[in-house]
């Protein structure tokens, strides 16, 4: 991209200057476009295709844990047998931790923020103190899928609560 010459009529100056700029529309949209994909983008080190982000941050947290059950749930006898049961938002502290480790899990995967250290912290550490944590939250016949209140008593999440006309 040079700059149109003094030599030049003003109309060959404004048809370099067009030629110009729609150069530099180009790059624009193509670093707006390398910039988007960065940001969803999974990292290389992520080895399966991540969840989908929904609008419903309820919908995005569902895939996640069902993400997280098909990749994360070990053999039987071990610290991984659990997987996050069908009743986990019935139990508000296991759904708060299934909150946070897939935001960290996101954070630490996908986007520009991904970083292979954070990724291999949250398999040494969130990860399994987490999976260890899971029977502290819930009934025994939870975790094989019969539903049992324990704990502290279910409550709506934030965006149910929102929507509600119950004051």
């Amino acid at each position: 991209m040079a700059a149109p010459s003094t030599d030049a009529s003003p109309e060959e100056q404004i048809s370099a200057l067009r030629q110009e700029l729609a150069e530099l529309r180009d790059i624009v949209q193509a670093l707006v476009a390398d910039d988007q994909r960065g940001r969803v983008d999974p990292a290389p080190w992520c080895w399966f295709q991540p969840p989908e982000l929904a609008e419903d941050p309820r919908a995005a947290l569902a895939a996640w844990v069902d993400f997280h059950n098909a990749t994360y749930v070990g053999a039987p006898g071990g610290a991984a047998q659990h997987p996050i049961p069908a009743c986990w938002r019935e139990h508000p502290g296991l759904a708060a931790e299934v909150a946070t480790l897939a935001a960290y899990w996101r954070h630490s995967n996908i986007g520009q923020s991904a970083h292979p250290g954070n990724a291999q912290y949250w398999h040494d550490r969130y990860r399994p103190g987490f999976t260890a944590r899971i029977p502290d939250y819930v009934h025994r016949s939870c975790l094989d899928g019969d539903h049992q209140p324990a704990g502290a008593p279910a409550r709506p999440d934030r965006w149910t609560a929102e929507n509600s006309s119950d004051p």
